[in-house]
């Protein structure tokens, strides 16, 4: 046989269409990092972020967890590597670049077996890479960004064989993404349903048995040696946490904050992806028309998409960040429906690769602009507080900001926690406040979920706050002058006076009436305290205080978390 020849200018419009499709990839490869180092953070990483903290309590015996936690063992690495907030965070958004370049690996590698060419197998990740969400989301300091990870290294291993062998190990992989977060029972489960039907009229009802076996085999091997590692004695104990927690979730549904968030996120990512979701849905569509007739790993790879994209689509909280779960196996799909449309091109097959690869920039100007999402002022409130705050001192901000430091109670104000709080305080219950106040926060971070309690805290945090930043108070006392002030302390330790300008006055003062040096020990509880030196206003701060700015601070509020979903 022989190969039929390509005219020269098809050849030099396919080499120029491979340049073209090399150039984009390289482009976006290269914008990930710098996205994962620049953009604003979501409020839900500096919670997951901080979780590793808690490793030493000991999940599932005396904390437990509502999702699984496996992800936390990854984030974990940064930890260890640097004890310094914001840097904390640019480590760990670097490893969840990284699982997002091997995500990406893992798509090639499906692409080649399946059959694809190199050229088509690179065209299956430049479409990956030109979904903004993959682009925005992919690196975030979330569970979803290791299930995805996990999620098709599990497929990989999937197409690769159809023995037993390699389905419990993709097994085993599809349990490590749900072990990340519960929402990865997505994929498992659409693995599963993929390998029940890959098979059929191919293989005998013994070896296909065999084979769903050994995937069922590799998932609960993943469950038993989790549920081993958080207690030997009785592993069920963790698994039915782990399968009963969900049940914690089950007021979002039907919630009204809840209740518009598919109709606000699904259309803005099939808006803002109109090129890549096409050619995915066209590809994966053409091979599910003749599934009958495909081979099992193409089968097996159709199916999985198919039920993870719907899925996904139909989960009850669609944030931006879960359609990634998808992207990898709906990308798989696009060289295909590049192959029909050069089919029906009368001879013009390469150009429309080479259109096809220069569509693929439809979304860049999204990405550059994304840069604008400067992360600059949650970096400078992070890092400020964590100076304000010694190595055993707490804080709290109902979210977890401080990656290095301890909560001084370990709660998120999440909506529904948050509306129940305010609740309690509208009828005049403040009980879960003055627990908090009783767990010795040395300062509050006011970002939107203090400030949504504006009408009830201050009477409460007044007494015994000032306000040093635009997002921060800290523990001390203001005076006008030489009268008394009543300081509720909450922080005991050592204070001293402070002028407006920031710098220590070096006066002595009175605690309860009697007279203290420069500096001296302030037990928690009410007080009485005098500057009675003092020839202007002054601040009674815990010793060491640096500020950034002069006192008073009037300036408003930051919105920390403005338009990080946008």
């Amino acid at each position: 046989m022989f190969r039929a020849a390509v005219p020269p200018r098809a050849e030099r419009v396919q080499r120029l269409a491979f340049v073209v499709l090399l150039a984009v990839l390289a482009f976006r490869a290269l914008l990930l990092p710098v996205l994962a180092w620049n953009s604003r953070y979501v409020m839900d990483e500096y919670t997951q972020a901080t979780f590793p903290l808690y490793i030493p309590m000991g999940f599932y015996d005396g904390l437990d967890p509502i999702k699984t936690v496996l992800y936390i063992y990854v984030f974990e690495a940064a930890h260890r590597l640097t004890r310094h907030a914001v840097d904390l965070l640019h480590v760990a958004r670097m490893e969840g670049a990284l699982l997002a370049f091997l995500a990406a690996a893992a798509t090639f590698g499906i692409s080649r077996r399946l059959g694809r060419s190199r050229f088509e197998a690179w065209f299956a990740v430049s479409v990956l890479f030109s979904f903004t969400n993959f682009m925005e989301r992919s690196f975030r300091i979330r569970s979803d960004t290791v299930a995805v990870f996990f999620a098709t290294a599990a497929a990989f291993v999937a197409v690769g064989g159809e023995g037993p062998g390699r389905a419990f190990l993709a097994g085993l992989l599809a349990g490590g993404a749900f072990l990340s977060t519960q929402k990865a029972v997505y994929p498992l489960a659409a693995l599963g349903l993929a390998f029940a039907v890959s098979g059929l009229g191919f293989f005998p009802v013994r070896r296909q048995l065999a084979r769903l076996g050994g995937y069922a085999g590799g998932v609960m091997a993943a469950l038993l040696a989790y549920g081993i590692w958080f207690d030997l004695r009785n592993p069920l104990r963790v698994l039915s946490m782990v399968f009963l927690s969900p049940l914690h979730f089950a007021p979002l549904h039907g919630n009204p904050y809840y209740s518009g968030i598919r109709g606000l996120y699904v259309p803005q990512t099939l808006g803002r992806n109109p090129v890549p979701y096409a050619l995915a849905a066209i590809g994966l569509t053409l091979v599910l028309v003749r599934i009958r007739s495909a081979a099992p790993r193409v089968r097996l790879a159709a199916v999985a998409a198919a039920i993870v994209t719907v899925l996904v689509f139909l989960h009850q909280q669609p944030w931006p960040y879960i359609f990634v779960m998808a992207l990898p196996f709906l990308s798989v799909f696009a060289p295909e429906a590049l192959s029909w449309l050069e089919a029906r091109a009368s001879g013009r097959g390469p150009w429309v690769r080479l259109a096809a690869c220069a569509l693929l920039m439809w979304q860049l100007p999204r990405n550059l602009a994304y840069l604008g999402h400067d992360n600059g002022v949650q970096n400078e409130v992070v890092g400020y507080a964590e100076r304000l705050l010694g190595p055993d001192d707490r804080y709290f901000d109902g979210i977890g900001m401080v990656p290095t430091r301890y909560l001084a109670q370990f709660v998120s104000w999440e909506a529904l926690v948050l509306e129940e709080v305010r609740a309690e305080l509208a009828r005049g219950d403040d009980s879960s406040i003055r627990r908090i106040l009783d767990s010795r926060p040395k300062l509050w971070i006011l970002n939107y979920r203090v400030h949504e309690l504006r009408e009830y805290l201050p009477r409460l945090l007044d007494p015994s706050y000032v306000r040093v930043h635009p997002d921060v108070l800290l523990t001390g006392a203001f005076f006008r002058d030489a009268r008394p002030v009543a300081f509720v302390n909450r922080w005991p330790g050592r204070y001293r006076l402070f002028r407006p300008d920031g710098s220590p006055s070096g006066e002595p003062w009175r605690l309860d009436g009697r007279e203290t040096s420069a500096d001296g020990f302030v037990p928690a509880g009410p007080h009485e305290i005098v500057a009675s030196l003092a020839d202007g206003p002054r601040y009674l701060l815990p010793v060491g205080t640096t500020f950034v700015m002069p006192l008073p601070v009037t300036s408003p509020l930051d919105n920390l978390f403005y338009g990080v979903y946008d």
